[in-house]
């Protein structure tokens, strides 16, 4: 009778498990099929602790573009990752199938600061909030109470004095802001935000 050690076993799962808890290997990405690569843009950073409370890391919130479709991911950085900021972008690798199996492959740190202008039209049944930073917009209208009516996320370009809205999908917003010096006007219906 050939009898096999349980130690060696034990010692060998072991190792396999210490590698791949301590390596940034996607398991399910590893065996999900067909994978691609995507720019990511980030819209949301929060701060988090790193693994036994050593060290901080990030939880990034993104939008990426997977045949014409547009996917919102999240993942968690780990402990000396470059810090990041909303409007930097990321490459990621995503399953075809299921874009929401991903893993980030290359941080790129366009933007160092959180430079953020925002704006608000106070209305009467409620307001309408625009908040740029670093490249990508913010737009909120609410109504009474904090109801929100409609929320929208992209990018944005300036030129000159014109601010131009664009979808992740880069297709142009018919939102259109003129710079004043009161704040910026939207073109759309004059309205004016401080």
């Amino acid at each position: 009778m050939n009898r096999s050690n349980p130690w060696a076993f034990g010692i060998v799962f072991l190792v396999v498990a210490f590698f791949l808890l301590t390596t940034d290997i996607n398991i399910e990405l590893l065996f999900s099929g067909k994978k691609s690569q995507a720019k990511a843009i980030i819209t949301k950073t929060k701060v988090s602790y790193g693994l036994a409370g050593r060290g901080y890391c990030q939880y990034l919130n993104f939008y990426f573009v997977n045949n014409e479709e547009l996917i919102y991911g999240y993942k968690k950085t780990k402990v000396g990752d470059p810090w990041q900021y909303v409007g930097n972008s990321i490459i990621i690798e995503y399953s075809v199938k299921k874009p929401l199996v991903n893993q980030i492959l290359e941080f790129n740190n366009e933007s160092n600061s959180p430079n953020i202008k925002s704006f608000i039209k106070v209305k009467k049944e409620g307001y309408s909030q625009i908040t740029f930073q670093n490249g990508v917009y913010f737009y909120n209208d609410n109504g009474k109470e904090g109801l929100v009516l409609e929320k929208q996320v992209g990018t944005y370009q300036e030129k000159k004095d014109s601010i131009f809205l664009f979808d992740f999908l880069g297709k142009k917003k018919e939102l259109k802001f003129i710079k004043s010096e009161k704040g910026i006007v939207n073109l759309l219906n004059n309205e004016l935000y401080k």
